[in-house]
């Protein structure tokens, strides 16, 4: 296995505009490459993370010489994400996440990414008036709107046949045209802070859902969320939830099973409170508990 660090010439953050729902949190950007889309039968040979320290962006790469160093990929990786609390991503929810969690307990490894740390751009964008003049929401696509210019050519079903060029028959330059694809596909992403500025993130996140971070529960995640007739009503996951929980605040009750690792929240909001109004009830209930 191969791991690399390379800086990213940008002194830009990785949350600026979301940083009023997820300022306080450390975060890290989460990009994999694999043999194909099948988490049953094929595997993870490249994972990168896009995390910022002292001396700014950085990206990390786990490269597998082998499909047979999985395990070592997996496992040095979960190792590196240990310490972050959010998993931002472009379409990590739906692939990147539930690949690498599949991987992981096919290899009988014990880790796991919560799903209820991701943030997932292109969730974001799909509520937005980027539907509306792009073709489509792929990445390369996002990126141009965004004024990326890209140094790699290849595509990520062209990093298949790369990776078999570089573990099969040695060939080093594709496994370095791999490498870059996955750097740049992580490097772009503070780019993406462009198109976020001119989305309502409110009534986005009002809709896909979003964490809170408990004083003493850990990290809730509200990602049902309805409001009507002076009352909100929120359910979503805890999965630090010890046991079975139960809060009578003056306003509101929550409830949470330990089992399930759910919680239901129902307390009161102004008729025709606006998407920014009730998450900031909900960030301040769940926040305090």
């Amino acid at each position: 296995m191969y791991i690399t660090e390379n800086r990213v010439k940008s002194h830009k953050d990785l949350l600026p505009q979301t940083s009023l729902y997820f300022d306080g949190f450390s975060a890290a950007v989460v990009d994999i490459e694999t043999t194909g889309l099948s988490a049953a039968r094929d595997a993870v040979f490249l994972i990168g993370v896009l995390t910022r320290d002292e001396k700014g962006l950085k990206v990390t790469q786990f490269l597998a010489a082998s499909k047979e160093e999985e395990p070592a990929v997996l496992a040095a990786f979960f190792d590196f994400i240990k310490s972050f609390e959010l998993i931002l991503s472009y379409n990590g929810t739906a692939f990147d996440i539930p690949f690498i969690n599949k991987r992981a307990k096919r290899h009988k490894i014990k880790d796991r990414i919560d799903p209820c740390r991701s943030v997932d751009y292109l969730r974001i964008f799909r509520t937005s008036y980027l539907t509306k003049i792009l073709p489509d929401l792929k990445l390369k696509t996002v990126e141009k709107l965004a004024g990326v210019d890209r140094e790699d050519t290849i595509s990520g079903k062209d990093c298949i046949a790369m990776f078999k060029a570089f573990s099969e028959q040695g060939d080093r330059l594709a496994g370095k045209k791999v490498l870059l694809h996955n750097f740049e596909d992580l490097s772009c992403f503070p780019a993406l802070d462009k198109l976020i500025a001119k989305i309502d993130l409110h009534e986005a996140l009002l809709k896909i859902g979003f964490p809170v971070r408990s004083r003493t529960q850990g990290i809730f995640f509200a990602e049902e969320i309805h409001a009507g007739g002076g009352t909100l009503r929120v359910r979503g996951s805890l999965p630090d939830c010890p046991m079975d929980l139960a809060y009578y605040g003056e306003d509101f009750t929550l409830t949470a099973g330990s089992l399930e690792d759910r919680f239901e929240l129902e307390t009161s909001v102004p008729e025709g409170a606006v998407p920014r109004e009730i998450i900031q009830t909900v960030r301040e209930i769940l926040g305090e508990l």
